[in-house]
């Protein structure tokens, strides 16, 4: 049945880096592998999309990533993409039907079996109802406490502040090295952060929030970058990211 379909693509998503069990990077590939072994599918090194990121997010075909990259291809090539199981592509069903609508066959190796939209999508109701039930749970036990008088919340509300922090800027930095590919030529052709904004809402690019581009907002890649170069090697640290490149400019602002 595999061999009528041209070659696959593969998709393995983990939602963190600490995942591990079944929905590990390593286990997911371990699985596709031994699926494609076994129907004599031939996959290349560049054929294979790993990203980091959550499953919910309902732009995930517009923000840069690998689903949209891999989802591109698929299309293009009219070639069909392999994942452990459905929750691995996508936890959206607005995602699922897009991806259906564009005639892209998934197939599940860990059911050994390409998945129709109404068999992807009842499954994911099905998810759907699982985190409905649990917030509805917590919002019980909540409430129970406040009855009894209870204190609530985490007493050491310090290293809880300072793990979401961390947290936040863990994202904003994928985020950065997501982008900076795309960045990084408009700067080489002399666009200043201003026009950066422009061209990558033209482009239909969120920000790592789902909003529209700001001056701001460029200027903080473009430094978070330069951070992170100044960290990895500080004495070797020759980037080419200036600020004083494109600030006080008479048409579009300040850089800072």
């Amino acid at each position: 049945m595999f061999k009528q379909l041209n070659r696959p693509l593969v998709y393995i998503r983990v939602s963190s880096k600490e995942q591990e069990g079944n929905t590990s990077i390593e286990s997911q590939t371990s699985r596709i592998d031994e699926f494609a072994s076994v129907h004599q599918l031939q996959i290349e090194p560049d054929d294979r999309y790993i990203e980091i990121a959550s499953g919910i997010r309902q732009n995930q075909l517009t923000r840069v990533g690998e689903l949209r990259q891999v989802v591109k291809r698929a299309i293009e090539e009219k070639r069909p993409i392999i994942v452990t199981h459905i929750d691995r592509l996508t936890r959206s069903i607005d995602v699922v039907n897009e991806i259906f609508d564009a005639g892209i066959t998934i197939i599940e190796a860990k059911c050994n079996d390409t998945i129709n939209r109404e068999r992807a999508i009842s499954y994911l109701n099905g998810t759907v109802i699982e985190r409905e039930k649990k917030t509805e749970n917590q919002q019980i036990a909540y409430d129970r406490k406040r009855a009894a008088g209870e204190p609530m919340g985490n007493p050491d509300i310090d290293s809880v502040q300072k793990l979401g922090a961390a947290s936040v800027r863990s994202k904003a930095d994928l985020f950065m090295q997501e982008m900076i590919p795309l960045i990084q030529p408009l700067l080489d052709q002399g666009m200043n952060p201003n026009r950066i904004a422009a061209e990558l809402n033209n482009q239909d690019v969120p920000t790592l929030r789902g909003a529209p581009w700001s001056r701001n907002a460029v200027v903080n890649i473009i430094k978070r970058h330069e951070k992170a170069l100044q960290d990895s090697q500080p004495d070797k640290y020759t980037h080419d990211l200036d600020s004083a490149d494109y600030a006080d400019h008479p048409e579009y602002g300040l850089f800072s």
